[in-house]
C-alpha cells in the first residue's frame, strides 16, 4: 500500500489476492519491513543484527535469495557495509558510550552547518526552479530519438553517426544548464551538489566514422588523432576546459620512484615545458585469452567494431584475480577486491550481478571507470600472454 501522505516512508504490506504466503516469504517480509520502518523494533534489534539475519536467511535458502531483485540486493549490500561500521563502533569502548552525549552537547553546531549548507543549495534549487530553465527542459525531451546511443552495437557509420548526434544535443542541454546556473547561483562553487559534479572524470567522445582501408594496411588509428575533440567535457561550469593545444592533446605525468596505479588528474602539456614529460610508469598484465576478453568488454576502444556482450561474473573474478587481486565476498551481493601485487592505496568493491549471474555491457564500462578512476587501468594495459 502507497505511504499515508508525501512526507512519510511509513507503508503497509499485504498479500496479494489468491497468492499463497510461505513462511519463508513471511520471514524475509518482517526483516524488510523492520528494516525500512525503522521504529522500535529496529530500535531494539539494532541495524547489524537484523542484517545478519536476513543474510544468514538468504544464504540457508535459496527461495529467500530469489526473492530479491537486482536493485534490492545491491541496497541490502550496501546498508549491510554500513551495519558493519556501526558495529565496530560500538564495540570502540569506552568512548562509543559517549558518542550520543557529544552530539548533544554541539546539537547547535551542527545545525549551524546544517542551515549554512542547506541555504547554498537552496538557493541552487530556485535556480532551477524558473522559468528560464524550461527551455533546458525543452531541448532535453528524448523526442524524435535524438538522445539514442547505441553503443553496445557493432560501430558502422549509422550507429557512429547517431551516437555523435546524441553527444551534439547533450551538449545544447548542458548548455542551457550552465546558463542558468551561473546567472541565479551565486555560491554554487561551495555546495556539495557542485564538489560532485566537478570533480574530474574522463569522458571520450565517440570520433567521427572513418571508413576501413580495403587493403592490408590498417588506416590511421583513431587514438591518434586529436584526442582533446574526444575528451571534451559536457558542461564548461562543473567540468572546466583547461589550456590546450590546438592539434595535440598531451598529458602531463611526474616521474615516479615506485609502481603506483591510481593516478592523478592529469592535465595537459603546457608551453613552457623545456623538456618531454616522463613516461607513464603504469604496468603491463600478460593476461589469457579468457581474461583478455574481459577487460576489452570493461574497457573503452574507440577502434572496436564488434558487438560487446554480457560477462559471466565467474570470468570477471578469474580476470580480476589474474592481475593480482584476492577476492572476498561480503554481506548481500558485495564482493571486495584487494590488490596484492602492486603498490595501490585502497580497495574496491563490485557488487554482484542478481539474479542473473552476468554482468551487462553498461554495468561492465561502469566498472571500468571505477578501475580508471581508482586505479588508473585502461585498456592499453592488458596484452596477451604469450604461450610457451
Amino acid at each position: 500500500m502507497p505511504p499515508p501522505d508525501p512526507y512519510t516512508s511509513d507503508m503497509n504490506v499485504i498479500s496479494r489476492a489468491g497468492v499463497k504466503i510461505t513462511e519463508v516469504d513471511k520471514e524475509v517480509m518482517f526483516l524488510i519491513l523492520t528494516l525500512w520502518k525503522d521504529d522500535w523494533g529496529l530500535f531494539i534489534a539494532r541495524l547489524p543484527l537484523v542484517v545478519d539475519e536476513l543474510e544468514r536467511l538468504m544464504q540457508a535458502d535459496s527461495r529467500a535469495d530469489a526473492l530479491m531483485s537486482a536493485h534490492a540486493a545491491k541496497i541490502l549490500g550496501n546498508i549491510a557495509i554500513i551495519a558493519q561500521c556501526l558495529k565496530q563502533l560500538e564495540l570502540y569502548q569506552p568512548w562509543a558510550t559517549q558518542f550520543d552525549q557529544v552530539i548533544q552537547a554541539n546539537i547547535d553546531l551542527y545545525r549551524d552547518a546544517w542551515s549554512k549548507t542547506r541555504g547554498n543549495f537552496r538557493q541552487s534549487h530556485e535556480a532551477f526552479l524558473r522559468k528560464e530553465f524550461d527551455e533546458a527542459a525543452r531541448v532535453a525531451k528524448p523526442s524524435g530519438g535524438k538522445f539514442t546511443y547505441p553503443y553496445s552495437k557493432r560501430r558502422t557509420k549509422e550507429t557512429v553517426d547517431t551516437m555523435r548526434r546524441a553527444e551534439a544535443n547533450r551538449d545544447i542541454v548542458w548548455a542551457k544548464i550552465d546558463q542558468v546556473t551561473q546567472k541565479h547561483v551565486a555560491d554554487f562553487e561551495n555546495t556539495c551538489v557542485y564538489e560532485l559534479l566537478s570533480r574530474p572524470q574522463t569522458l571520450r567522445r565517440t570520433a567521427e566514422w572513418v571508413e576501413p582501408a580495403k587493403t592490408d594496411s590498417k588506416a590511421e588509428s583513431i587514438t591518434n588523432r586529436d584526442l582533446w575533440e574526444l575528451n571534451k567535457p559536457p558542461s564548461k561550469l562543473f567540468l572546466d576546459e583547461p589550456a590546450q593545444e590546438s592539434k595535440k592533446f598531451k598529458p602531463e605525468i611526474k616521474s615516479k620512484t615506485k609502481v603506483k596505479t591510481k593516478g592523478d588528474p592529469t592535465e595537459p602539456a603546457t608551453a613552457e615545458e623545456a623538456t618531454p614529460p616522463a613516461e607513464a610508469t603504469q604496468p603491463k598484465f600478460a593476461v589469457d585469452a579468457k581474461a583478455l576478453t574481459v577487460f576489452r568488454t570493461l574497457f573503452f576502444d574507440p577502434e572496436g567494431t564488434t558487438t560487446p556482450g554480457l560477462i559471466p561474473w565467474n570470468d570477471f573474478l578469474y580476470a580480476i584475480a589474474a592481475t593480482g587481486f584476492k577476492i572476498e565476498k561480503l554481506y548481500g551481493s558485495v564482493w571486495q577486491f584487494t590488490q596484492t601485487k602492486l603498490d595501490v592505496e585502497r580497495d574496491i568493491h563490485f557488487h554482484e550481478p542478481h539474479p542473473m549471474g552476468k554482468i551487462p555491457f553498461k554495468t561492465a564500462r561502469r566498472h571500468g571507470r571505477r578501475l580508471m578512476r581508482t586505479y588508473g587501468w585502461h585498456g592499453g594495459m592488458f596484452v596477451l600472454l604469450e604461450k610457451s
